[in-house]
């Protein structure tokens, strides 16, 4: 085989093809190299076209090879480039994922002080009920959703609405109970229970959410703690039934009724059957209703303060019977009627009112019995007929 690398007559030539063999090149004779920059050079005969240099690629090496290794190492950087951009944006989008639960996980545990499934067994535990009857608590059990048991919902997890109403309870609520760690409670309702000598414990101060609250057929004992006017969102305002039923109410009668007639706008059932009360002062609300007539069971009623209460029906008469009544002021309730009974002798009453009201019929010969009498106000009233003689014999007092 000729020396092809020392013969400048012939033209260079490979014989062997290779895959790694140089692009072929044609050279006129004589000349040996071209400028590696001169790609353009018009003397060039044979062979393939230049092919421009691409960004990034050393101008010097020309062969095919290496523009072609160039090549897939910038397709391999541009690939590993997006690769890192893909993996990057992934972890990050994980980290922020990340700590967006653990917040959120942070402020449901801040919402919730207290494992609310122990708390909640705990408060079984502890109350006395019968399993036989028992419609709620005997359905809680561990491992289960609390938040789907029986008389329990919640509100992000957390314990809202508690019902434990007809769970024929006799006992077990305390002031250590793990009820008021329940701390996120709304409405509790423990209505128709029979908590046997129980007295509401002071410790519902802690339940500073809680805006229902129903106690009634409970068999609570002893006095309302002053602690639950701690709850304020109770909502005290929009009450319109209250039943006070065998409480035993052992403030003085201005106090509690002075509180029920500012804290109770629109109050129109007040039920106080069995109580030992000795002053009711419920004026200028609108209570919409008929006067009761267990009034006239108060034993030690002195006062009966009534005005312009929007009070309507017949007005029991046995009222005006109580032997300590002193004071009675049904002024200003116009849709109530009524008629005066004979008094008994040596009653207490002092200051009778009645303007406005609608009370019909003669005034009775009884009244002269009415020795302690000091005041008298029957104006506007249909009464009709004479004043008896023996109203002389009231002696007037100041």
């Amino acid at each position: 085989m000729p020396d092809a690398f020392n013969d400048a007559v012939k033209v260079t030539k490979s014989h062997i093809p290779t895959a790694n063999a140089p692009a072929r090149i044609d050279v006129p004779v004589g000349q040996n190299k071209v400028a590696a920059n001169d790609l353009s050079c018009a003397c060039l005969k044979r062979g393939r076209p230049p092919v421009q240099t691409p960004p990034g690629v050393n101008p010097v090496v020309t062969n095919g090879y290496a523009q072609e290794s160039a090549m897939r190492k910038m397709r391999l950087q541009d690939i590993k480039h997006d690769s890192l951009h893909k993996v990057f944006h992934k972890d990050l989008e994980l980290i922020i994922r990340r700590h967006t639960f653990l917040f959120h996980t942070f402020v449901v545990s801040s919402q919730c002080p207290g494992d609310q499934q122990s708390l909640l067994l705990q408060l079984k535990s502890n109350l006395t009920f019968d399993p036989a009857t028992s419609k709620k608590l005997m359905k809680w059990n561990n491992g289960s959703d609390y938040c789907s048991w029986e008389g329990v919902s919640c509100k992000k997890s957390c314990v809202s609405n508690l019902d434990l109403s007809s769970e024929v309870i006799t006992g077990g609520l305390d002031n250590s109970s793990s009820l008021f760690g329940l701390k996120s409670i709304e409405n509790l309702n423990l209505a128709y229970n029979f908590f046997n000598n129980t007295q509401i414990p002071s410790e519902f101060k802690q339940l500073t959410g809680l805006s229902n609250l129903n106690m009634s057929n409970a068999g609570f004992v002893g006095q309302v703690p002053i602690e639950i006017s701690h709850l304020t969102r109770l909502n005290f305002s929009k009450l319109a039934e209250l039943y006070l039923d065998g409480v035993r109410i052992s403030a003085q009668g201005t106090e509690w009724c002075q509180a029920i007639s500012s804290s109770l706008p629109n109050l129109r059932v007040l039920s106080l059957s069995t109580c030992n009360l000795s002053v009711v002062r419920i004026e200028n609300n609108n209570l919409s209703t008929q006067v009761p007539e267990f009034f006239s069971k108060f034993s030690n009623l002195t006062s009966l303060l009534l005005r312009n209460t929007v009070l309507y029906g017949a007005f029991p008469k046995k009222i005006f019977q109580v032997p300590t009544l002193q004071t009675i002021d049904l002024s200003g309730n116009q849709q109530l009627q009524g008629f005066l009974p004979e008094f008994p002798k040596n009653a207490s009453l002092r200051s009778l009112v009645l303007s406005g009201a609608n009370f019909l019929g003669l005034l009775p010969n009884s009244i002269g019995n009415l020795k302690m009498l000091s005041k008298i106000d029957i104006s506007r009233c249909n009464f009709t007929g004479s004043i008896p003689r023996s109203i002389g014999d009231v002696t007037p007092r100041s």
